[in-house]
Order: C-alpha cells, then structure tokens, then sequence
C-alpha cells in the first residue's frame, strides 16, 4: 500500500519550517556548520542527524527521518486484517 502511494503521490514539505529546519540541520544552511537544534524534535534525534550531516551531508537525513516516522507510525496504527 505504501509503495502505491509513493507511485501515485509526490512527497512534498507541508509547511514552510520543514525546509527552514532542514536547511538548519544541513551543512548549507547554517556557515558554521549542522546544528543539532531543531523546532518539535528531540535533542538526541537532532545529534544524530547532526553527525549524520557531518558525515554525508548529500544525503537529505531531515527528509528521511521525516519519511521514516511517517513510515512507522502508518505500521504501529495499521489494522491487520484476520
């Protein structure tokens, strides 16, 4: 159902702080560097994606954790049928 879904819908930010945050996240939005303090996210997940960016900053790691939560939560909450 999930991979329906990703065919047929574009994933796109809902609000302007997604991309804000992302940028602050990122290697390109702050000129010293990742911050690991983000609005509504837990300090250990903004270390994480802080190193993350460190690491390999191509890869958009704010977007994927977004994704993932989505992602998890949708299975947690999912009935399965009998």
């Amino acid at each position: 159902m999930l991979t329906l879904t990703l065919l047929i819908v574009t994933s796109t930010y809902d609000t302007n702080d997604d991309p804000a945050m992302g940028l602050a996240e990122s290697v390109y939005g702050n000129i010293d560097g990742p911050d690991e303090h983000l609005m509504y996210t837990n300090i250990i997940i903004g270390v994480i994606l802080k190193r993350l960016y460190e690491v390999t900053p191509f890869i958009p790691w704010y977007g994927s954790d977004l994704f993932t939560g989505t992602v998890s939560g949708s299975l947690v909450t999912a009935e399965i049928p009998d």
